[in-house]
């Protein structure tokens, strides 16, 4: 029998992820579907339609609430965000705050009287005077001073309104707030034939107090129910349970510690349950959870303890495309373990999720059906399966549609079962049966709320089956058409607004392909090539001398005119050698993933993440190069020095490289001294790939080959990551360099001081899942992570406990492991450097928080996360790189003042805030000076062409990496055409911004007069303030206008620096001055012999993200398209 649930199991697997439309046709030719059953069905489902119009008819109804305010209206949005974080936020301010942001922008008037529901219209009209009083007119007549004292001697009434009506919400779908109490409510519909399964809201434990408390909350209600219990696990109550609320680390990435820590638990918990004779139901979540969850339901039921009890349960869900797998699995397990097992049929409540995650993680196939007519057909596939094998499997199906109810009935006569159920959530499906089991939520206002919202999604989906019997614009007839003659109408087809990964970029750019790092199949494989041995031990590469050194850059620059067909191929050739690197890079996906754990120390999911950016890079610039050499058909090749850094060694280094020769350029590169083997595996790649030895040449060293790369003369260009001071000592470096031409091209990356706010609307264990993934994910390693988390007061001490509890469970250890959270720093200095940190500040006086689960058995530079409490943002006076969080307390009306003292620190490279107001992120992002913001959303991980990455100030020169303006910057292109605003592309549920800002006071360097008007005329065109000096005494500053004119330049304040290139007096004078200034690099910007200057060199890019998903669910998504839930 064992052999028979493996290979069931290996057919789970097989259709985890497969295309979508043959999955559709082989169920559609699998299962038998006689034309005369159609129209039987359909009869049965007009006369449950009718006895619900019947029903609903008599009932002040949520279901008119959520037809009236659809998700695709700005009204029930508006809502939606009110339900969402209203009854959890402390303060009346930020409350306020939140009412006057969500109601005084939607037209409610456009509502009034719509509703057949007196409930509705009533709700309706309060709403409208609500949004109504709120808004305060700008002008400063009588009438508006009236107007805003009755506002706010109003907020207090509005508030309370608002707050009541979100609480009754949630009544419609939470049956009470304690088990007590939920049995209490439930006397009557038991009366009248109803069963309850009972679950105990709360979202996924993030520590280990959460896992006890929803243990013993679990435990608990067992015994309440036991105690009132004597109908047994048919005709009684029951409980559900969620297990990813009995352990924080439920992830298949953690599975020894789930089976030690977690399925103790589990099993304390099902044998309460037998002892109580309660059925026991172990609830459904993400895919990426079902293997570990089958192990762990496996192990139950084999368990001697429980054995012949048939109260276990699970539910499935029918929107996976391995859906009938999993019941056929099922099935065969209650065989082999002599029971009968209750199986909960659902559609499932994470789809839009469950899109997004899928294209995020570079994944050709969804695991979920993309149509609502496919979960649909899947559903009644797994119907018939489940009452064919009714002597092993209890049916139990949950649905408010009332076509598939009708359908089930059917099934059930003609296979003549008669021991089944259905069932139907609280609030939502009782009008549908004379009898059936609800599923009932028990929990506190503060629990409800993303439970509340998923239900809420539900409702006001566009196709969901509750929504659209309630609208009268609505065909009933096809409503309750049979999925399988739809589909014969309209054939198979996936839904279009699910873009799958691969072709997230559109036509001209492949996606990178991930892997699916929640397949064990996949996990052993990764585990396999990384303890492989093949680069655990690797040996130092010598540095190259100053001989060789100087002989790669003459063979570099010589290859200009002797590089042969390279140069005569052009853009053409050059893109299509890039598309061939991202081909190898993939193919040599397992050996870099390999490179990257061993000599960069990253963890397996870093590292992959890593291999997929630097595939991104190539296919990114292959597809700008031709299309901007159109641009500028004749250039001459340029010598370029790539400089990349250790914590990014494989996907800075291409990003770098592929970039200067997508531009034309010859490389010389020099790769961190810590990690020489990855940028030399990835050079073998480009070089078989077709680029040519000479064009890409590599050289190894500290600090010191790299000061002798950019000392050549006749280096041209020099693309640089690092640390500040590093690209300061360059930018001397060529600043001062003894020759006649043009200072050589500077594009830096260096790092920032970044910071999150969070206001007291967001949602706490959103912040913490991406705070610690920001601050601490790659061990603090990366110039985008999360230094300074600024909590607003009102709920500072919650988040830092609750953050504090969660970093307790982040292992640190051996990155070859995929339990290891955080891996070693790269080397005994930066051990060193951050240790000292921590030191000091507890030394003087900070409240400092260490986690403790480090691994003793591996050696390494480990530090454990840390956090750090400071009074004033000035306590912190550098970047400290590694796994450490600084925590800031600020009041919610100092938000500003708080913003210009973070820009006040001259870095500008990311930014967070974790906020449900739109005019406070408004505020966000338009003061914070940060090249990338963040919204309700971790702060790291920028994806290249949607996140196109980097900052200014002391966080470099720009332009972005993975930007529009990378490669017409190393082109040297005269001008672009389009610099407006636009989305960039992405995965659903997420929005990218790009726009352009005006880099702010611009130095015009001119002497002559007609160069200098040229000059502020470039810099005004671009938004900027042109700033000129008095050079001497014989110029008049009244001849100079709209310019601010200055007896003497003060660096410290100019964030650009314009210079004609054919004064050669006047460039060396300001590069001697930009070479001496001790502050954050200034870019020096040359224009053409015609004083024409490149305007996209004068503007600094800026990129917002958005999850758009943060308040529980994709709503664009699910308002257009929705797989029909339960």
């Amino acid at each position: 029998m064992q052999a028979e649930l493996d290979r069931l199991r290996t057919e789970i697997d097989a259709l985890t992820r497969v295309d979508e439309t043959q999955r559709v046709r082989n169920l559609l030719e699998q299962y038998d579907w006689p034309d005369t059953g159609f129209d039987v069905i359909k009869q049965a489902a007009l006369g449950h339609v009718k006895r619900l119009h019947e029903v609903q008819k008599h009932r002040a109804g949520i279901h008119q609430w959520m037809a009236e305010y659809r998700l695709s209206t700005q009204e029930g949005v508006a809502l939606m965000c009110l339900a969402e974080a209203l009854l959890r936020i402390p303060d009346t301010q930020t409350r306020d705050d939140l009412i006057r942001d969500k109601l005084s922008h939607a037209n409610w008037a456009a509502h009034l009287g719509n509703s057949t529901s007196l409930f509705v219209n009533a709700s309706t009209w309060g709403l409208f005077m609500a949004g109504h009083w709120i808004q305060i007119p700008d002008d400063n007549t009588l009438y508006s001073t009236l107007r805003r004292l009755i506002a706010r001697s109003s907020e207090g009434l509005v508030r309370a309104a608002v707050e009541q009506a979100v609480k009754f919400m949630g009544q419609q779908f939470v049956a009470a707030q304690t088990i007590e109490e939920a049995l209490s409510n439930s006397r009557a519909k038991s009366l009248q034939g109803f069963t309850h399964s009972f679950d105990m809201l709360g979202e996924a434990a993030l520590c280990e107090a959460d896992a006890q408390a929803y243990f013993s909350s679990y435990l608990h209600a067992i015994h309440v129910i036991g105690q009132s219990n004597s109908k047994g696990v048919i005709d009684g109550h029951g409980i559900s349970v969620k297990l990813s609320a009995l352990h924080p680390r439920y992830t298949l990435w953690q599975e020894q510690r789930v089976q030690a820590d977690l399925y103790p638990r589990l099993y304390t918990l099902a044998l309460s349950a037998r002892q109580h004779n309660i059925a026991f139901n172990v609830d459904a979540e993400e895919s990426e959870r079902l293997e570990l969850s089958l192990d762990l339901f496996t192990r139950l039921a084999f368990e001697p303890e429980l054995k012949r009890w048939n109260g276990l349960g699970l539910a499935v869900q029918a929107y996976q495309t391995r859906a009938t797998a999993v019941v056929r699995f099922i099935a065969a397990l209650a065989r082999a373990s002599e029971r009968i097992i209750q199986v909960r049929l659902v559609k499932g409540a994470y789809w839009d999720s469950e899109i997004k995650r899928c294209q995020i993680q570079g994944l050709a196939h969804f695991p979920v059906f993309t149509q609502k007519v496919h979960t649909d057909l899947s559903y009644l596939c797994c119907a018939e399966l489940m009452l064919r094998n009714a002597n092993f499997i209890y049916p139990q199906f949950a649905t408010h549609n009332a076509h598939t109810y009708a359908a089930v009935q059917h099934m059930t006569e003609q296979l003549n079962v008669r021991q089944f159920e259905m069932q139907c959530l609280h609030g939502m499906g009782e009008g549908l049966y004379s009898r059936a089991r609800i599923y009932a939520p028990v929990g506190t206002h503060q629990t409800l709320l993303p439970y509340l919202v998923r239900r809420l999604l539900e409702n006001g989906a566009n196709t969901s089956f509750v929504n659209q019997m309630v609208d009268p614009n609505v065909d009933v007839n096809e409503l309750l058409e049979h999925p399988v003659l739809i589909l014969r109408r309209h054939g198979v087809q996936s839904n279009p607004a699910c873009v799958p990964a691969p072709n997230l970029f559109g036509a001209n750019r492949l996606n990178s392909s991930g892997l699916d790092l929640y397949c064990k199949r996949t996990l052993q494989q990764l585990h396999q090539a990384v303890g492989s041995g093949t680069f655990k031990d690797l040996e130092p590469l010598a540095y190259s001398t100053h001989g060789q050194v100087q002989s790669a850059l003459g063979v570099a620059f010589r290859s200009r005119s002797t590089g042969g067909d390279w140069f005569e191929k052009g853009p053409e050739h050059w893109a299509a050698v890039l598309l061939q690197a991202a081909k190898l890079l993939e193919s040599h996906h397992l050996q870099l993933i390999n490179l990257l754990v061993h000599e960069a120390r990253k963890t397996i999911p870093n590292a992959h993440m890593e291999v997929r950016e630097a595939v991104d890079f190539c296919r990114y610039y292959a597809a700008q190069v031709s299309t901007l050499r159109a641009l500028q058909p004749e250039s001459t090749p340029r010598l370029t020095v790539c400089i990349s850094p250790w914590n990014f060694p494989l996907a800075i280094f291409m990003g770098q490289v592929v970039g200067a020769l997508a531009s034309g350029h010859v490389v010389v590169a020099k790769p961190a001294e810590q990690t020489p083997h990855i940028a030399c595996y990835a050079a073998k790649l480009l070089h078989k790939a077709g680029v040519p030895v000479e064009v890409l040449q590599l050289v190894y060293g500290d600090w010191e080959v790299g000061a002798w790369l950019c000392s050549y003369p006749a280096v041209d260009t020099v693309l640089f990551t690092g640390s500040n001071a590093a690209a300061k000592h360059i930018q001397a470096s060529l600043l001062n360099r003894d020759c006649l031409q043009s200072p050589a091209l500077l594009i830096a990356e260096t790092g920032g001081q970044n910071a999150m706010v969070v206001d007291s609307s967001a949602l706490l264990e959103q912040v913490v899942g991406d705070t610690l993934e920001s601050a601490f994910g790659s061990a603090g390693q990366r110039c985008s992570a999360l230094r300074v988390l600024c909590v607003q007061e009102d709920i500072a001490d919650s988040l830092i406990a609750l953050l504090k509890a969660a970093m307790q469970e982040l292992q640190v250890g051996d990155p070859a492991f995929f339990s290891t959270d955080l891996g070693p720093l790269i080397d005994q200095d930066a051990w060193q450097a951050v240790n000292t940190h921590i030191e000091n500040m507890n030394a003087n006086g900070f409240p400092v928080f260490r986690a403790e689960r480090v691994d003793p058995c591996v050696a390494g530079h480990f530090v454990a996360p840390a956090l750090i409490e400071l009074q004033h943002l000035n306590e912190l006076q550098q970047e400290v790189f590694g796994p450490v969080l600084h925590v800031l307390r600020f009041k919610a009306d100092h938000l500003p003042a708080l913003l210009h003292e973070l820009n006040a620190t001259g870095y500008a490279l990311t930014f967070g805030i974790h906020s449900r107001i739109q005019s406070t992120i408004d505020l966000v992002y338009n003061t914070t000076k940060a090249g990338n913001v963040y919204v309700n959303r971790n702060m790291v991980g920028a994806v290249v062409g949607s996140q196109p990455f980097g900052g200014h100030g002391k966080s470099g020169t720009g332009p972005k990496a993975g930007g529009p303006h990378y490669l017409p910057t190393l082109m040297r292109l005269p001008q672009l055409k389009n610099m407006q605003n636009q989305e960039l592309p992405g995965p659903t549920g997420e929005k990218n911004l790009y726009r352009c800002r005006p880099r702010g006071r611009v130095w015009c360097t001119a002497r002559d007069l007609t160069l200098l008007e040229q000059q502020i005329d470039a810099v005004l065109a671009t938004g900027n303030v042109p700033v000129c000096e008095l050079a001497d005494a014989d110029r008049n500053p009244h001849s100079i206008v709209n310019a601010e004119v200055l007896s003497e330049i003060d660096l410290g304040n100019i964030n650009l620096v314009i210079c004609h290139p054919e004064n050669t007096e006047i460039l060396k004078w300001v590069c001697d001055r930009l070479a001496q200034h001790p502050g954050a690099i200034i870019p020096l910007v040359l224009g053409d012999e015609n004083g024409v200057y490149p305007d996209y060199r004068l503007v600094c890019e800026q990129v917002l993200s958005v999850n758009t998903a943060a308040i529980g669910g994709n709503l664009t998504l699910l308002a257009d398209h929705q797989p029909g839930l339960h």
